[in-house]
């Protein structure tokens, strides 16, 4: 809603505004496509001024069955990468004890070939046990939130009711700047320009993406203190996406 110069993507539906002057466009006009269940392409083209409205109506009317809106989805996709970055800082703190006890016992030296010369490897820091609760209590936040979302939105729609003109404008507004609030203007640690802290290309892999960057990457690089600080950073990143949620969810109670 509200794209300018360009288009978007959201689950089954492609909203794209055509502007004058371009080749091929509808001068002044929006074209909004859907993908029908049965895999059929369908097309409409509106005029400019009920573009907002318009998609806001798409969003509330197909969001549950198409999966456009899907919070409960975003969520089960957060707590998989919870669940990842913590069992990374175990794997690594395992690995840590089980390399070092070998240097102590000294594994690596009984092995070397005598007759080449090697450089013993020093014992690594030992890894810390670190709090993640602050990124627990915000996906539990989330989920709460998501759930209800779906609930008032599926109770609308089975009840017939529908918004006005002016919900939907102020619906779609909400839904499409979610995705903002998953970002801070510092940036990621070492490379401020990436705003994303959900996604981002890796700092150390080249583009490859990384989820929870902040978090993930400091447990790689073994820097503890950076890990602690990026903690509860990501976790006010989904407290805030969290109340989109809530406001999105307010306006169908209306």
């Amino acid at each position: 809603a509200e794209i300018k110069n360009g288009g978007a993507v959201a689950g089954d539906v492609y909203l794209a505004e055509n502007v004058n002057g371009q080749e091929n466009t509808y001068a002044g006009t929006a074209t909004f496509a859907s993908v029908t269940s049965t895999g059929e392409i369908t097309t409409q083209v509106v005029p400019d001024h009920t573009v907002s409205c318009h998609f806001g109506g798409i969003l509330t009317v197909n969001g549950s069955v198409s999966g456009l809106i899907d919070f409960q989805n975003f969520t089960d996709t957060i707590s998989n990468y919870i669940k990842e970055v913590s069992e990374l800082a175990d794997k690594l703190r395992d690995d840590t004890e089980r390399e070092n006890s070998m240097i102590t016992d000294g594994i690596y030296k009984a092995v070397y070939d005598p007759t080449k010369q090697y450089v013993m490897p020093d014992k690594k820091d030992a890894v810390p046990y670190f709090n993640f609760a602050p990124l627990q209590n915000a996906l539990s936040n989330l989920k709460t939130k998501a759930d209800n979302f779906e609930q008032v939105l599926k109770d609308m729609m089975d009840s017939g009711n529908s918004l006005s003109l002016n919900q939907q404008k102020e619906l779609g507004k909400i839904l499409y700047q979610t995705e903002r609030t998953l970002t801070r203007k510092e940036g990621l640690p070492r490379r401020s320009w990436f705003k994303h802290h959900i996604y981002a290309p890796g700092f150390y892999t080249g583009y490859g993406v990384k989820t929870l960057p902040g978090v993930r990457e400091a447990i790689e690089q073994r820097n503890w203190q950076e890990v602690e600080e990026q903690i509860p950073i990501v976790a006010e990143v989904l407290t805030n996406f969290a109340e989109q949620i809530v406001a999105a969810t307010e306006i169908m109670k209306k």
